[in-house]
């Protein structure tokens, strides 16, 4: 191991909540020599291998972690005392916490005289001889303040602090705290003075279990890697000093579990638009009992997660409270779910109170299907929540992996079945896959069946391009809301079925429009009865398609495979350009309309098709299909 030198600095505790301008440096002396020699060798706190005031000092309460407890037996004390004797007073220090049932949450020590502790609390219990009593450091754990290089801190023990700063050290390298033990910050109070919070201002790698109220970057670029080491606690804000710092500042996760509960979870460091820094997931497992915010202040943030899962009980919400600030959540792997049944509301909401968000999922999983409770709305995913201003608004990307969600609300609420009165919503899919349907408790109306809406009131818009990918069925599921066809990949595919193939139906009343065209799969059926002026042909794979009281997009061909029915209601001058069963073009009049030369038939009247197959060859009523209603009315050839 190269020689090294490195100080922890303490500020010892006043009074609490407020900390004294003076501290003592003391420094790793582990060849015990002349004071400041540095060198090698495991930190303890069992020899005199400490420096401070030109003499090497021995530092008790200071172990491999430099911040250990220090534990001691007690005498007898009575009922309302401050004051008792202890075994031994060393490694006790002014401004350490007592972890004692006796004594008020946040008792500290304000003086030691000989083995007489004085305690800021008086006991609310009496306290036997021989209890051990535990105290703890309160104050700052500062590392990196002194000259030589940052090393390995080895944690054994469980730590108890106000708070942890993590300076460069002068010698280069980043700190890696590693070990059995833990770090919780915050000991006996709040997060008011940066208690419970980790200031970073170098880059570092915790591998230990960590309780947080907070991380604050001081300085730009640095990132903050959690590597795991038992369980972690993960609450508060990660934020920067400046909105400039936090949008250069990374979180990471690499593995490890973690837990979120009181205020949750809020990134608000990275860069939505250049993606990059901000919150980095490539592994472990984060189950939070409250919610998870992305972007919520200080101009907005990112995360990006490429591994992992995120348990998500409460609202999982990007972007929020103002249209500057920007939210952005990228899912590249891994997986974001929201699929509890036993928590107030499970809503994942993409721009809130007219914040701007965006949720863009490449590859990877996003589940929101948990169903809520205590008359809160659950498998909601909302875009433009409680949105009131034109500037703000939410999107959803679509290009590769599965989103499942029981209903997709636009301009909705983070109430049931509230509504937003200005600002956008828009899904854009280009690949990948959405299945969407399901129950839906307590939504205000004595249950929904879930799907495609828009709550939206005043000036708000919505808009959904569907240019490639595929839209499932998780359950029966409708929708009235105009959508846009395009072919940015190829045409979408309505699949009436379940990602296991189980058939349910989709209903579609609004307009299908564009140069795109639709491929129909799955056993179930999909209807479509809104004024569809789509030009992209029309495909049916599996299942049915039914035009009942709409229309087919004029001049397009159809196809249908062995297996599909295609039901159709024309609506007097629908056109069908061409019809191909399994790649074969059908003659025009075969099914009784006279046909132009560019189209196979065009008129009023009901079609029924199937594509059955022949043992040999095909059968007289359709080379490859079977017509079971012929058309009521004809129109006469005009060639």
């Amino acid at each position: 191991m190269k020689p090294r030198k490195i100080t922890l600095l303490l500020s010892a505790l006043a009074s609490v909540g407020a900390y004294s301008a003076s501290a003592t440096t003391y420094t790793w002396n582990p060849n015990a020599t002349t004071t400041g020699s540095n060198g090698s060798g495991t930190w303890d706190n069992s020899t005199a291998i400490w420096a401070t005031g030109g003499a090497d000092t021995t530092f008790a309460s200071i172990s491999d972690s430099n911040v250990s407890p220090a534990t001691t037996n007690a005498t007898a004390i009575t009922n309302g005392s401050n004051t008792f004797d202890v075994a031994s007073s060393t490694g006790l220090a002014v401004g350490q916490y007592l972890s004692l049932t006796q004594f008020p949450v946040g008792t500290y020590i304000t003086a030691i005289s000989g083995n007489t502790i004085t305690l800021s609390s008086a006991a609310t219990g009496g306290l036997a001889a021989n209890n051990a009593v535990t105290f703890s450091i309160a104050n700052a754990a500062v590392f990196g303040s002194g000259a030589g290089a940052a090393g390995t801190v080895t944690v054994n023990t469980a730590q108890n602090l106000g708070y942890l700063t993590i300076n460069p050290a002068a010698g280069g390298g980043n700190y890696v705290f590693s070990g059995t033990g833990s770090i919780a910050l915050g000991a006996g109070g709040s997060s008011a003075n940066g208690m419970g919070t980790i200031f970073v201002n170098s880059s570092a790698t915790l591998g230990v279990s960590v309780n947080t109220k907070g991380i604050v970057f001081g300085t730009s670029g640095q990132t903050l890697t959690f590597t795991g080491g038992g369980t972690s606690t993960f609450n508060g804000v990660a934020t920067g000093s400046t909105g400039a710092i936090a949008a250069s500042s990374t979180v990471a996760i690499t593995a490890g579990t973690y837990t979120g509960n009181g205020g949750g979870n809020v990134f608000d460091i990275g860069s939505a638009s250049t993606e990059t820094g901000g919150f980095q997931m490539s592994g472990g497992t984060i189950t939070t009992s409250s919610n998870f915010q992305v972007g919520q202040s200080n101009g907005g943030g990112f995360a990006n997660l490429t591994g992992g899962t995120i348990n998500s009980k409460g609202q999982f919400t990007i972007g929020r409270n103002s249209p500057t600030n920007i939210g952005k959540v990228v899912v590249n792997g891994g997986s974001i779910l929201q699929t509890q049944t036993d928590t107030n509301g499970t809503q994942l909401a993409i721009g809130r109170a007219s914040g701007n968000g965006t949720l863009d999922v490449r590859s990877g999983t996003v589940s929101v299907i948990g169903n809520g409770i205590n008359n809160a709305n659950g498998g909601v995913m909302v875009f433009n929540a409680d949105g009131n201003n034109a500037a703000g608004g939410g999107t959803l990307k679509i290009s590769g992996g599965t989103v499942t969600v029981k209903d997709l609300r636009f301009n909705g609420s983070n109430t049931n079945a509230g509504t937003a009165s200005a600002g956008s919503s828009t899904l854009l899919m280009t690949g990948g896959s959405l299945y969407v349907g399901g129950a839906i408790a307590n939504d205000g109306s004595g249950g929904t069946a879930g799907g495609i809406r828009n709550n939206g009131t005043g000036t708000s818009t919505y808009g959904i391009t569907l240019s490639g990918g595929t839209v499932g069925a998780n359950a029966n599921w409708s929708s009235n809301l105009n959508m846009t066809l395009a072919t940015t990949n190829g045409s979408v595919t309505f699949k009436a079925a379940d990602a296991s193939n189980a058939a349910f139906n989709i209903s579609l009343s609004g307009t299908l429009s564009g140069n795109g065209g639709l491929i129909k799969t799955g056993g179930g059926m999909l209807s479509l009865t809104g004024g569809n002026t789509y030009t992209g042909d029309t495909k049916i794979m599996a299942g049915t398609l039914s035009i009942t009281t709409g229309y087919l997009a004029d001049g397009a061909d159809v196809y249908l495979t062995t297996g599909s029915t295609f039901n159709l209601n024309f609506a007097g001058s629908d056109t069908i350009r061409a019809l191909y069963i399994d790649g074969v073009a059908q003659a025009p009049g075969t099914y009784g309309f006279s046909g132009l030369q560019s189209s196979f038939f065009t008129g009023a009247g009901t079609l029924n098709v199937t594509a059955v197959p022949e043992p040999a060859t095909w059968g007289l009523l359709g080379v490859g299909m079977s017509v079971l209603a012929i058309a009521r009315r004809r129109r006469n050839s005009l060639s």
